[in-house]
């Protein structure tokens, strides 16, 4: 390197000379002009901008993982698409009873039918019995309400929130006066 500095300078030299020699121009232009480099066309000033890194790093990683998963998936539906293929139809033997998932053509399909999804008719029988449940307890609730009525119209009925009592404490209290009563305090049964 410092023998290129040397031969630059070398060269420079008798340009800077000549230059002073012709008057022409100042020394101040001639250093200018010649060490000024002029190597593209923006401005010689940085912008500092926030960095991207964090950014190209999540991008990368999307791309990793969205590829990592899609390219086996993809060659796998290929595979089963190929090898496999769709199912035709045929005459059922007689007394066999299809599956709910053999009604499906596509093998994907048909495996998550089986495994993944559940039937169609134990999804209707489970939402059959959840309306009976609340059937019931809409009529239990009219009841309900309809003898909380009747009670109150009526007032011959202890009601629903009656607390039962033992009478033996109150018993108990009756003999106690009655031992413990003076004559001549009230009246003894």
């Amino acid at each position: 390197m410092a023998v290129f500095s040397r031969l630059l300078a070398a060269t420079t030299r008798p340009i800077v000379r000549v230059a002073l020699n012709n008057g022409k121009s100042s020394t101040s232009d001639l250093v200018q002009r010649h060490s000024t480099r002029f190597c593209s066309d923006h401005h010689r000033i940085m912008e500092i901008t926030p960095s991207k890194w964090s950014w190209h790093k999540c991008k990368d990683e999307l791309h990793l993982y969205f590829w990592g998963a899609a390219i086996p998936v993809f060659v796998f539906i290929h595979l089963v698409n190929i090898f496999i293929g769709p199912a035709e139809l045929a005459e059922t033997p007689e007394g066999y009873v299809p599956e709910y998932y053999e009604y499906y053509s596509h093998p994907i399909t048909r495996w998550l039918a089986k495994y993944v999804y559940s039937d169609h008719q134990a999804n209707y029988e489970r939402a059959m019995h959840h309306l009976q449940q609340e059937f019931e307890k809409t009529q239990m609730r009219r009841i309900e309400a309809k003898v909380n009525l009747l009670q109150k119209q009526r007032g011959d009925y202890m009601g629903n929130f009656y607390i039962p009592t033992d009478a033996y404490k109150y018993t108990q209290v009756k003999v106690y006066e009655r031992e413990n009563l003076k004559e001549g305090y009230g009246r003894v049964d």
